[in-house]
């Protein structure tokens, strides 16, 4: 989806995971999706450690990310 070198770079950093809300609802109401997309950066412990909604774009994305890191 974001197949620019500098996304590769910056993603391999989390491991990304694709959701289905339809087919996995029970995960996504856990995690209280609200819309699509939702791009929530998971601690180890599997808390919330930051969250974007909304279509970002890959220079967006790659903002997310780095907050997230941050955090």
């Amino acid at each position: 989806m974001f197949p620019s070198d500098k996304f590769k770079e910056k993603a391999a950093d989390f491991v990304l995971v694709k959701i289905d809300v339809d087919q996995q609802g029970e995960l996504a109401s856990k995690y209280e999706v609200s819309g699509i997309p939702d791009i929530i950066f998971l601690a180890p412990d599997g808390t919330v450690k930051h969250r974007a909604l909304g279509f970002r774009g890959t220079e967006g994305l790659i903002q997310e990310m780095d907050k997230a890191k941050a955090l």
